[in-house]
């Protein structure tokens, strides 16, 4: 009875491990996220590498502004410098918005044409200053 349980268990171990050395690697790496408070305005500014092995292509980054919990406010979506970005090379973002109540922190996501998310690294969340 236990050596039939240990079979039936087996594969389904086999198969959960093949799925985790298949995960794709991040595509976009953060290396640098600022946000300062400018009276009533949030100005956010961000430095992305491509770290993936195709184009990132009309990258768009998606800013979720949160609480003191890490409870989104708002989220505001906006494209990098370039709009493309090869792989090995870096972009930029930089973005105003209105500063929503209770802000504290905010991460980053990224998506591309078609708004395809892009696996990313180093996301945050993120201090605002």
């Amino acid at each position: 009875m236990l050596l039939l349980l240990a079979l039936a268990v087996h594969p389904v171990f086999l198969s959960a491990q093949k799925k985790a050395q298949q995960l794709k690697p991040a595509a976009i790496q953060v290396l640098k996220a600022t946000a300062q408070r400018d009276q009533d305005r949030l100005n956010i500014d961000a430095s992305v590498k491509n770290v993936g092995e195709r184009t990132a292509t009309d990258l768009v980054i998606v800013v979720d502004v949160l609480d003191s919990d890490k409870r989104p406010l708002t989220t505001q979506r906006g494209a990098s410098e370039p709009a493309s970005v090869e792989p090995g090379s870096e972009g930029e973002f930089h973005a105003q918005m209105p500063l929503p109540a209770r802000a504290v922190y905010f991460r980053l996501s990224f998506e591309e044409t078609g708004g395809r998310d892009l696996k990313s690294s180093n996301v945050g969340p993120f201090v605002i200053d």
